[in-house]
């Protein structure tokens, strides 16, 4: 298949060809003090400002309201119970304990994020530390096949 015709963009292309070939006259510095005006009337304007600004903090994470932090950790331990009722249940297998292995995983990596912001004197931490341990536990339970 050939195509004849370029169109729009063969004529665009060619006028670029074209100029390359042709030199500028007016320097840039000439047709920029054109456009805006001089340096002199620039600076005479005054900058103001909109508002106070916070400086920006790159990867810095900020800790959440601690009741957040307590929602958190009463949903991890909500999932432990549904998961441990599933347990109990001779009827489920391990496939049907797949999905909440899954919610347990990411509940555990958000409270291990949210343990490294807060100082080891906080009240919260050992509350977090032991949600941790006991989700991490039951995971490796699961991996390991004890429940089988």
């Amino acid at each position: 298949m050939r195509i004849e015709e370029y169109g729009r963009i063969g004529k665009i292309i060619e006028s670029q060809r074209g100029m390359k070939d042709k030199k500028v006259d007016t320097p840039f510095k000439d047709i920029l003090k054109s456009k805006i005006g001089s340096a002199e009337t620039l600076s005479a304007h005054k900058a103001y400002s909109i508002g106070k600004t916070l400086p920006l903090l790159v990867g810095k994470k900020f800790l959440p309201p601690k009741e957040q932090i307590v929602s958190k950790v009463e949903e991890l331990i909500n999932v432990l119970e549904r998961y441990q009722a599933r347990l109990s249940d001779p009827l489920n297998n391990m496939k049907d304990l797949h999905p909440l292995i899954e919610k347990i995983e990411k509940g555990v990596d958000e409270l291990t994020d949210l343990l490294d912001l807060i100082p080891p004197e906080d009240r919260l931490y050992p509350i977090l530390s032991e949600a941790i341990i006991i989700g991490t536990t039951e995971l490796g339970r699961y991996k390991r096949g004890e429940y089988i």
